[in-house]
This record gives structure tokens, sequence and C-alpha cells, in this order.
């Protein structure tokens, strides 16, 4: 069978962002058939390269400068570069993730040849499609790409099906599950408090600061942990959050301890985008009680209950002080564990090889 060359570029991550999700799809397409180049930063091929993955060196690739006028450049010659060595070099070409300026050049010079199959995947770029309301607007930029057979992924079903009447070639999207190395349970030792948690960064734009501002006074330090950080200021929150990234090892063992993971993520954004809170709950075999988005929606419809689904903030609040108070539904608790369980398994790498093979075939 003749060998298909594929070029891969990760434009933004650097370290380990994004890590778990991008090892496992370049696992998943990897075969004897497929030959894999890949453009990225240094530090972030240490933490995703295995077996015939080559990181090839390209003069326009660096670390995004924080200068946004750099930043654009950058983003604007290698993108060009990708286009024409991909194009007239290699069978397809695929982004790890990707920008408007991205979007926007590719779906330029793909007026010029789309010789190679290309595909985009989409994480939380997605997330301003509607809000963003500027003459060259993100929506469409991905029109744009998008027109001239282009493929964009985007990470589960109720994303793609939100995407109805957004764009225009509906067909060129194509959905996978949001990839995630599960790993072993690790279970909490036993323990009198009940402890619940928030995870990630903290800020205005995903409202658990608004949260712990506003709502629920029976969270303590005592039964509360942000395992997380926030660079924002945060006055009125009576909480200890930490300013910056905690260590890895900290992070899983806080989970660990953990009996509930809380969510009051904003609905609007997680409509065209996964939820990283989600993934680490299920992770950890962790119920959540979620404030209720379409993507979180879904896969309480697909696997059962995950945990709490609530409508408003307070419904959030009551549920934690009826917790707090009374102790929890320990039945439901177990059906809830047993239901992510499955879910984890759905997620898991190595249980989608075969349609990833799929899709670069």
């Amino acid at each position: 069978m003749e060998v298909r060359r594929i070029l891969v570029i990760e434009p933004i991550c650097v370290e380990h962002e994004h890590a778990n999700f991008n090892k496992a799809f370049l696992t998943g397409i990897s075969s004897e058939n497929n030959e894999l180049d890949i453009i990225c930063e240094f530090h972030h091929f240490s933490r995703i390269r295995h077996g015939n993955l080559k990181r090839r060196k390209n003069p326009f690739y660096k670390k995004l400068s924080n200068n946004r006028g750099l930043k654009v450049i950058q983003e604007l010659l290698l993108t060009i570069y990708a286009f024409f060595w991909g194009n007239f070099k290699y069978d397809q070409v695929i982004f790890l993730s990707c920008s408007k300026i991205n979007f926007l050049v590719y779906g330029l010079l793909s007026f010029i040849t789309t010789r190679a199959k290309t595909y985009f995947v989409a994480h939380s770029i997605l997330s301003t499609i509607e809000s963003d309301k500027k003459a060259i607007s993100l929506q469409k930029v991905v029109n744009l790409y998008l027109r001239h057979g282009n493929k964009m992924i985007v990470l589960g079903e109720p994303i793609k099906n939100n995407l109805k009447g957004v764009i225009w070639k509906l067909q060129n999207v194509i959905s996978i599950p949001h990839l995630y190395e599960m790993g072993s349970i690790r279970k909490k030792q036993s323990s009198a408090r009940l402890i619940f948690a928030f995870l990630g960064v903290m800020s205005k734009a995903k409202a658990n600061l608004e949260f712990l501002s506003n709502n629920c006074k029976v969270l303590t330090n005592e039964n509360f942990r942000i395992i997380g950080y926030s660079t924002q200021a945060c006055n009125r929150i009576r909480f200890n959050i930490p300013t910056s990234p905690i260590p890895a090892d900290d992070y899983e063992r806080l989970i660990v301890e953990s009996d509930y993971v809380v969510s009051c993520l904003d609905q609007s954004r997680y409509k065209y985008t996964a939820s990283g809170t989600f993934f680490d709950s299920l992770k950890y075999s962790k119920p959540g009680i979620y404030l209720k988005n379409d993507f979180i929606s879904y896969y309480f419809n697909e696997f059962g209950s995950l945990g709490y689904l609530c409508d408003t903030m307070d419904d959030i609040a009551q549920i934690i002080e009826r917790i707090e108070e009374d102790g929890p539904d320990i039945k439901f608790y177990e059906l809830c564990v047993s239901n992510i369980n499955k879910a984890r398994l759905f997620f898991e790498p190595r249980n989608n090889n075969q349609l990833l093979l799929e899709l670069v075939s």
C-alpha cells in the first residue's frame, strides 16, 4: 500500500498544553502507511513524541511572542509556509489547534489549490463564533476556510449540533470524541469530611468567581478546595486562591481527596467548546455539580447521571447545602460513579484508534 505523507502543525500550544489530546490523536492516526512530520515547539514535542513521528524544523516557527504585532506576523508566516509546503510535498495537512488568522490565511490561499486534504482541530477558538461581530468575524473566516472542502474537526457531537445555522457547509465539519487518557482510578482515603472542589483557572468568563462571591455560604476553607488558580482580583472572595498554576502532583492529590467537582461554567461559552473540568471529573471518577450547558447535558443523556445538572447557580448552592447538611445520597453517588466509568471508556484514545485511522484514510 502506498505511504501517505502527513504534515502536522501545532501553531499555538507549548510545553504541556493539549499534550494529552495531541499525543492521543497522533497515536491514533499513526500506522505503517502514514508518515508523520510535525512542526511544533520543542518541549511540546518531547511530551507527545512516539513511534514514527518526526519533528521538522521550520524557519518561521518559534514560541509565539507576547507582542501582539509580532504574534500576528508569526502566525501569518507559519500558515503560508504550512499551506505551500503541505500542498506540494504532502498528501494531508493537520493543524492540531488553530487561530482566526490560520482560518483566514488558509482559506484565502485555498483559492490557489486544495491538493492536500486539510483538517483544522478546533478547541476553544469556537467559543467566540457568535459573539465576534467584527467586519472580519470568526464565523466568516471559518466559512471561508470550509468552502473549499477543507475540514474542521470539533470535539464532540453537541458542538457540531450547535453549529447548524452558523456554518454553511456543515458536511465539512467532523465530530470526534474529545480523546482523553483516563488512566487508573485513585480512590480517596476514608475521611469524615466531604470536600467540594473547583478545578482549573478561576475567571469572570467562566463565572466561577461570580459564584464564590455571591452564592453558597456553607462552603468554607475546610470543606472546599480551589484546585487551580486565578490572576484576577478576588477581594470579595473569602477563600484561599493560588495566583499561579499548582504543581501537577498537588493538582492530582487534591482532586483525589475531593468528593464532588463543582462547575458553573458560562453556558454560552461552552456551546461550541469542550470543558476541561468535565474531563478531569471523569478522569478522577468524581460526580459533578454542574451548571447546565449543551456539552455536559449531551453526555448526561448518553451515559445517565454523572452528578447533578443544575439550571441556575442558586440551584448549585442548594445542592451543595443539602449534601453538606444531610450527607450524600450513597446509592445515587455510586450510580454516578458507575455511569462515569462508562463515559471514561468512550473517551479513551485506545477505543477510538479505528475512527482516527478512517479519518485520515
